[in-house]
């Protein structure tokens, strides 16, 4: 059966969160009504966005914290459109449907996938540092996001986590497009997802007030303030 916990009051409506801060309260405010889908759950993360969303998440729920690396592969010349993603464990979702619709070539494919690894790679360097992700299998793993537009990056973490052992998996977003919703919990044990709209269009920016990408010294700055509260 899928599983998607969501706020009614919240359907269909647009800058109903400040920033990804305010999101990941909202996110835990809703979560707190579920003590099933939290209790002794790892907390990750979703880098970049996801941390700012994640943090607050694990703090007031009281939870440990932890990277899931993945990366869009970006569609060539367009780096905010994804055609799949890659984990950290270098498993790739691609998605074959768009791949064919914009005609793209196997060596464009093939380059795209390995700079989403090269990217993959770095953050586990960058953002971890000496640290090690903790080990999952049988575990509840909480896997936190700013938002489910195409949801490659959603569906290629939980099959990462699946494949490490990882019970339950519940994806937890402020906000997403109903049919990826839909998509992502299919495949998770559970969707939390505060926001969730409809239509034709959609863009995850359109739930925030103020909404940018987060830069890496800023990802760093979160990490930091997580460790020193001894949460990550």
């Amino acid at each position: 059966m899928v599983s998607i916990i969501h706020d009614p009051a919240l359907s269909g409506r647009r800058g109903i969160f400040r920033d990804r801060a305010e999101a990941g309260v909202v996110c835990a405010e809703l979560m707190q009504e579920h003590e099933d889908l939290v209790s002794n759950a790892l907390c990750g993360a979703i880098p970049s966005g996801g941390v700012a969303v994640a943090g607050p998440i694990a703090r007031r729920l009281g939870l440990p914290f932890t990277l899931l690396v993945a990366r869009k592969v970006q569609v060539p010349g367009n780096t905010e459109f994804g055609m799949g993603a890659v984990a950290w464990d270098g498993r790739v979702i691609l998605d074959r449907p768009l791949i064919a619709a914009l005609s793209l070539d196997p060596p464009e494919v093939e380059e795209a996938v390995r700079r989403a690894r090269a990217s993959v790679e770095e953050r586990l360097v960058s953002f971890f540092g000496s640290k090690r992700m903790p080990e999952v299998r049988g575990r509840r793993v909480l896997v936190v996001d700013d938002g489910l537009a195409g949801g490659s990056t959603a569906l290629v973490v939980v099959a990462a986590l699946r494949a490490a052992g990882a019970v339950p998996i519940v994806v937890v977003v402020p906000t997403g497009h109903d049919r990826t919703v839909i998509l992502v919990a299919e495949a998770a044990d559970a969707v939390v997802c505060a926001n969730i709209r409809s239509g034709d269009r959609f863009a995850v920016a359109e739930a925030y007030r103020h909404w940018r990408d987060l830069e890496e010294p800023e990802v760093l700055a979160l990490l930091r303030e997580l460790e020193d509260e001894g949460i990550f």
